[in-house]
């Protein structure tokens, strides 16, 4: 179909984004930091590189009652990529770049467009400038979006990628079998067994649509491997439990003493590394759980508690059973799939997404990036996300929450700085 009639269906998980609603808009919205180049030349790059793949240069269309993307030619994508493609002067701070971005996040860029939109801020500090890239969520998930940089960059590196699992044929002929009935389980569990959450941040009242963000301060992934390895756990686990930790004392600051456990939509990535530019696909392929997490008081008791749940789910065949859901769903009406979506998502806190980044610097222009933060997007009435982009040795957490759950992100965003301290001055000293 892409061949002959330059069509390429969204797959199930795509369609599940199209469901958003304009309180909800599902954008990913990330911002790349880099050494000062010059921007007209970084705008040429990106554009040269960025229409040789399908996605990036086509529109989406709807034909029957299903969305396709179809791919423009040079005359109509060159007329409508310049609207995408814009300078801001004035971004000046990691703050004016995440106010910019809150706002990004709920704009809906027509479906007839082209399906990406660049800013750049050339004034970011005086020895930095950034470009944000911003996407409708059914253009790909976020590893995709970190393997396009890759390839928008001057040379593509499959030794750049993050970690991605490589399944062995008798895995996936396992999968296969197992997974439809793992699928049954889920779909029994989500719809009348998991109940709807309510504490002070899912806390009964509707969605305002308006949404502000914050970015955390820059952490070093090697202090955080070497705390990891001080307590026998891997980084993941350090970063949940920190994260678990600053939850708990979140709602402590807001009269909420009750709430032991929270619901996370987490992403579990189902995608395997490409070897070559030729072998990457921009899709989504992941699944998306939810996973109760202990909401724990403090960080070294708790942290083993902490790698016992993320082990079990790291051992669960659940990741292919919701995918094989999704899949299910995708045949449904959009009206009842919608309100189921809606339904599940009254029993989710908020998402949290922990995107592996490239593990050497991308390179632009010859000018070394410096750090990646991004912003996930969420669904129906689930109105935060917390995110973790790590960059070479650079972590950055970031928080995007809808003022009628979190008006001030940034209290929460002062706890998680304040954990991460504390516990990482125990390997500085």
């Amino acid at each position: 179909m892409k061949l002959l009639f330059g069509l390429e269906a969204l797959s199930a998980v795509d369609e599940m984004f199209i469901l958003d609603d304009a309180k909800n808009v599902a954008n990913i919205c990330s911002a790349i930091i880099m050494e000062k180049c010059n921007i007209d030349d970084l705008k040429r790059q990106l554009y040269d590189k960025a229409k040789k793949f399908f996605r990036t240069r086509a529109k989406l269309v709807k034909i029957m009652g299903k969305y396709y993307y179809k791919r423009m030619d040079d005359e109509e994508f060159n007329a409508k990529l310049s609207r995408f493609c814009q300078t801001d002067e004035n971004v000046r701070s990691e703050q004016d770049l995440a106010d910019l971005m809150a706002k990004e996040a709920q704009i809906r860029d027509p479906f007839d467009q082209v399906q990406f939109k660049t800013v750049f801020f050339p004034n970011m500090s005086k020895t930095e400038v950034a470009f944000m890239f911003k996407a409708h969520h059914c253009l790909g998930d976020g590893l995709a979006l970190v393997t396009l940089l890759t390839n928008l960059q001057d040379k593509y590196d499959k030794s750049q990628l993050p970690q991605m699992r490589k399944f062995s044929f008798f895995e996936k002929i396992v999968m296969y079998v197992v997974t439809p009935l793992v699928g049954i389980k889920i779909i029994l569990k989500q719809l009348f067994f998991e109940r709807k959450q309510k504490n002070a941040i899912k806390n009964g009242k509707p969605l305002t649509g308006k949404k502000n963000a914050v970015m955390s301060k820059d952490y070093s992934i090697e202090e955080i491997k070497k705390l990891s390895k001080k307590y026998g756990v891997t980084i993941n686990d350090v970063l949940m439990t920190v994260t678990s930790q600053s939850l708990k004392q979140y709602l402590k600051l807001k009269g909420d003493d009750k709430t032991q456990k929270m619901n996370l939509s987490m992403q579990i990535s189902l995608r395997e590394p490409p070897n070559t530019v030729e072998d990457f696909q921009l899709k989504n392929n992941f699944a998306m759980m939810t996973i109760p997490i202990d909401l724990v008081d403090d960080f070294k008791n708790n942290i083993q508690l902490m790698k016992k749940q993320m082990d079990k789910l790291k051992n669960s065949f659940d990741p292919m059973g919701v995918y094989f859901c999704v899949k299910i769903m995708s045949f449904l009406p959009s009206i009842l799939a919608k309100l189921i979506f809606q339904d599940q998502a009254q029993k989710i806190c908020m998402v949290f997404s922990n995107v592996p980044g490239p593990r050497t610097p991308l390179v632009f222009l010859g000018k070394k990036v410096n750090r990646i933060v991004f912003y996930a997007p969420q669904l129906g009435s689930i109105g935060v996300s917390l995110n973790i982009m790590s960059h070479v040795d650079n972590i950055k957490i970031s928080c995007i929450a809808d003022e009628a759950q979190i008006p001030k992100p940034k209290e929460l965003m002062d706890i998680i700085n304040d954990n991460f301290e504390k516990i990482l001055s125990e390997v500085k000293q």
